[in-house]
């Protein structure tokens, strides 16, 4: 039995009647729960908006019935990777996973990909994230998706604020460079299998987050080791670049009472079966390409 494992059973028989409260809804931000939604990362006064792999997997989960874990890596091969790069990458990996096995409701696998965070957390200086009281507060909430997804979100939070507040903003960005690679893996390998308006049209909308990473990993060259990701990054561009998107402006809502009008837009995605399967291999590559670092 792992190490999170027995973190974990000794919290059971450890925790007293008053242990069993759960997060509030007042706690509750909806930016985390909106599949829409998108985190905005600021890296020396550049904003930089990727969209977060949890608000994907719910996404998926509100689109495509059936859960797909033939998608997911595996939380084995976590000890393999032996450098900070190579760490960072795939500890975004293994959020997206352990988002998706969240949403899911697949609590048994949840927990491996937990270990396999912790195990990643502990070596690049991140262990105050995943200690006891986020343990506790976790298994408190695990039965209560919105709760769990608050919980870890937060604790991502907690760990790229420290990387920043350290000047290690390169690693914060590699985590969120891995996460992305990871969710627009599982949506363009779930289209494959069955094609899907709504996941292609989440697809189509990735266009401007490919130029974002590829000036995240020119910002932040983590001693050279990101050249040959911006290559990879720049030959996916190619391929989004042929998505055409639109913008279509809608009617704006007036508030009378609050004296207050909401402009409205609608985004229209044009993207051939060409182009899809293109993405999807060039996806498929970088993944591997991050996969198997000092594997």
């Amino acid at each position: 039995m792992n190490k999170i494992l027995h973190i974990f059973l000794s919290f059971v028989f450890l925790q007293s009647c008053n242990d069993n409260e759960v997060v509030s809804k007042k706690e509750i931000d909806k930016s985390i729960l909106d599949p829409k939604s998108s985190i905005n990362a600021n890296f020396d006064g550049k904003i930089f908006s990727i969209p977060s792999p949890f608000q994907m997997s719910i996404l998926l989960n509100e689109t495509v019935e059936n859960y797909s874990p033939e998608i997911l890596h595996d939380p084995i091969k976590v000890e393999k990777y032996s450098t900070n790069f190579s760490r960072a990458l795939n500890l975004g990996v293994y959020s997206a996973d352990l988002g998706y096995t969240c949403v899911n409701n697949q609590n048994n696998t949840s927990l491996m990909y937990l270990s396999a965070i912790e195990s990643l957390t502990s070596k690049i200086g991140l262990e105050f994230v995943f200690d006891k009281n986020f343990m506790i507060r976790f298994d408190r909430n695990k039965s209560n998706l919105d709760s769990s997804l608050v919980i870890l979100t937060e604790a991502f939070r907690k760990a790229d604020d420290y990387l920043k507040s350290e000047k290690r903003k390169g690693t914060s960005a590699l985590i969120l460079i891995g996460s992305w690679v990871e969710t627009l893996y599982f949506a363009t390998q779930i289209n494959l299998k069955e094609r899907n308006e709504k996941v292609i049209h989440h697809i189509g909308e990735q266009k401007q987050t490919v130029s974002t990473i590829i000036d995240l990993l020119k910002e932040y060259e983590y001693d050279g080791d990101t050249k040959k990701l911006q290559v990879d990054f720049t030959e996916l561009k190619f391929y989004f670049d042929q998505v055409i998107v639109n913008y279509e402006y809608l009617t704006p809502v007036v508030d009378k009472l609050k004296k207050q009008t909401t402009l409205r837009h609608k985004l229209n995605i044009d993207i051939s079966d060409k182009v899809l399967t293109e993405i999807a291999e060039k996806t498929e590559g970088i993944r591997e390409q991050i996969l198997h670092l000092s594997i």
